[in-house]
């Protein structure tokens, strides 16, 4: 919408903040309006709208040490922010319920459970291995698995069922550090004679 010279000139100037109203009104109206469409746009029930509020509040609040006048309006800043925080909050909101779905798996396992994994990995490809080397294998995958740290061990059940993604999001680490952890497991295996490093 384009407003004429006339408009723009009677149109009061948003209240600063202050220490008691820290965002100031047009802020707290903008954060309120956020929260609104969210709850309109669907994903999040009337009850989760004070929630909304506070939370797209305290991103706002986080994030108004970073502006700088030379760079936009304040008017733009907030919205950028609110904006930026609204759709994260809808993306996380939105993968919470497609993974409602999904089969969560215990990663207290054993070695042994591990190990029988492997072998049913192997049967179920059809592998043309006799049944006493298929035995054995898993037997040395077992030994293994349990020469590992705890940490390579949880990698080894996690890479059965979840992807490097997942994987990283549970553990609260990049996506290279669990590849970084995949080649040592990897190395390990190549250590106890298992397959060549790629």
């Amino acid at each position: 919408m384009i407003r004429s010279a006339e408009q723009t000139a009677s149109r009061k100037p948003p209240r600063p903040p202050t220490v008691t109203d820290p965002l100031g009104r047009e802020a707290w109206r903008a954060v309120r309006r956020k929260a609104r469409r969210l709850v309109a746009r669907g994903g999040f029930a009337a009850s989760d709208r004070e929630d909304l509020e506070q939370e797209l509040a305290i991103r706002l609040w986080r994030g108004l040490p970073s502006y700088d006048p030379a760079l936009g309006s304040i008017e733009s800043f907030i919205a950028t922010i609110l904006h930026r925080a609204a759709a994260t909050l809808w993306r996380s909101r939105h993968s919470q319920r497609r993974g409602n779905g999904l089969a969560y798996h215990s990663l207290d396992v054993t070695c042994e459970e591990l190990a029988q994994s492997v072998e049913e990995a192997m049967s179920s490809a059809r592998a043309t291995v006799p049944p006493d080397e298929a035995f054995d294998r898993a037997h040395d995958v077992a030994v293994v698995l349990k020469t590992l740290p705890a940490e390579l061990q949880r990698l080894a059940c996690q890479l059965k069922h979840l992807s490097v993604t997942r994987i990283a999001e549970r553990e609260g680490v990049s996506r290279s550090t669990v590849y970084a952890r995949i080649r040592a497991l990897r190395a390990r295996f190549v250590e106890a004679g298992f397959g060549k490093t790629s």
